[in-house]
């Protein structure tokens, strides 16, 4: 029957018998048998010299491998050394298949896996759990992130790519950095501005980025500006969606004017338009109301958040687009005046 460590036939004491030299006080290695000196705990050593038991405080017996005598012995003197050890750690090689407390632990030796719950592993590690339960294993740190590495071959360290957890949120790290995140309220989130999902599978033949880094949604309040005008609004509301570089923002304002001249535009769009060249971008108006002359049309700027608008009959070209409607078209009657409803679609810078 095999046992790990000293089997009973090994018996539990241990002697080494050293005939000393002259002055000697070490005794290590083999002893006049052959039989190398070691022990595991220096408080079950007895030492005898010449057959009388010496107290404890005559020798020291730590290192586990020699006894070392305060006085150093006379020439001929046997020191004999007892060591009893009941049990011994094993130290070698397991040959064969292991089973530890039926399928607790099972190591199959022929294909190099292992099973945890199992005696039929199918990879290097299969863990099984035979209760209700559904949490197979669990790892724990000391550390405020309790992680999970994963190397290929290829793989520049075990601290490249890695998985997370930290508090209730979930992390994902690749070359080293933090990625992407599940937040403890389940949303998906980029670990830093700039990374989103790559499309370049179905990159079409004239796209310069298959990168979706943004989405949000909010609000914008807008405003009329004519230049030496002051506006009381009566209603200023307005809200966007934003998808990567495109933006809709629709809004309704109605206000009053007081003085100013000029051309009129609606400022305060959530974020500034393209800045590619003439790429004015049209907005619809749904509605209007209580003008002195409606506008008819509404194109973005470039490069800033400005819409400016058209009125009807203009001849004006895109590129002359400051012939617009003016503070001679802008009602000064109330602050209901001036009802607009407006949405646009534009790219962003």
């Amino acid at each position: 029957m095999p046992y790990i460590g000293r089997a009973p036939s090994s018996g539990i004491r241990s002697r080494f018998i050293y005939t000393a030299t002259a002055a000697q006080t070490t005794f290590t290695g083999a002893d006049g048998n052959g039989k190398t000196l070691g022990y595991t705990d220096g408080e079950y050593v007895d030492v005898y010299l010449n057959g009388v038991l010496l107290d404890p405080a005559d020798y020291t017996a730590t290192s586990k491998t020699s006894v070392v005598l305060d006085s150093g012995a006379t020439v001929s003197d046997i020191v004999e050394i007892v060591v009893y050890d009941t049990f011994s750690v094993f130290n070698g090689t397991f040959t064969g298949d292991l089973t530890v407390d039926g399928d607790t632990l099972f190591v199959d030796a022929s294909a190099d896996t292992v099973g945890i719950n199992t005696s039929s592993p199918t990879r290097p590690l299969t863990v099984s759990r035979d209760s209700s339960s559904s949490i197979v294993a669990s790892f724990e740190s000391a550390n405020s992130q309790g992680a999970i590495s994963l190397k290929g071959s290829g793989t520049s360290s075990d601290t490249a790519v890695r998985f997370a957890a930290e508090g209730n949120e979930l992390l994902f790290f690749v070359n080293g950095s933090e990625r992407w995140r599940i937040t403890s309220t389940g949303n998906f989130k980029a670990g830093t501005n700039g990374l989103g999902i790559d499309f370049s599978a179905v990159t079409g033949s004239g796209a310069d980025s298959s990168v979706l880094d943004d989405y949000e949604k909010g609000t914008w309040t807008p405003a009329y500006s004519i230049s030496g005008a002051t506006f009381s609004y009566g209603l200023q509301s307005g809200k966007y969606v934003k998808v990567g570089d495109m933006v809709v923002a629709s809004c309704r304002i109605r206000g009053q004017r007081s003085g100013g001249s000029g051309d009129l535009q609606l400022t305060g769009l959530p974020y500034a338009t393209s800045s590619a060249s003439n790429l004015n971008q049209a907005a619809s108006i749904g509605f209007t109301n209580g003008w002195t002359t409606s506008p008819k049309g509404a194109l973005t700027g470039v490069n800033n958040t400005i819409i400016v608008f058209k009125k009807s009959g203009s001849s004006s070209a895109l590129s002359n687009i400051t012939d617009d409607i003016t503070e001679a078209d802008v009602s000064t009657s109330s602050t209901s005046s001036n009802d607009l409803i407006l949405t646009v679609a534009y790219v962003a810078a």
